[in-house]
């Protein structure tokens, strides 16, 4: 659920954010919804990479150490470039949580992996 709601809010908060604390116009700070996205794509696909070569649980606590970090930037940040190196590193740390916790439960209950409830 923190997963979703940390998706779902960036998206409609982050361009709230750009036009509160710096004038942006609704087009100018709709960018910061596809940064989100870049930066999630980029993550899902670098995350295969970083899987082979560290464990699961370092790479779970980078990716939250990130989405802290970007809370912090996005809650006291004022400068653009704050703002959207928050965006994407929240974009960046959201995009294999889910991933990680799925296949940890998975790996917890081998004998329901393929059961359907």
């Amino acid at each position: 659920m923190c997963h979703v709601g940390i998706d779902v809010g960036t998206n409609t908060t982050a361009p709230k954010i750009l036009i509160e604390r710096l004038g942006f116009s609704l087009n100018e700070a709709a960018f910061a919804t596809s940064l989100y996205f870049i930066f999630r794509t980029i993550g899902c696909l670098t995350g295969s990479f970083f899987l082979r070569v560290m464990s699961n649980r370092l790479f779970f606590v980078i990716s939250v150490a990130m989405m802290a970090l970007a809370m912090l930037g996005l809650s006291i940040g004022t400068s653009e470039a704050v703002l959207y190196a928050a965006i994407a590193l929240v974009g960046y740390g959201n995009s294999n949580i889910f991933s990680l916790v799925f296949s940890q439960a998975i790996l917890s209950a081998r004998s329901h992996q393929n059961a359907i409830y």
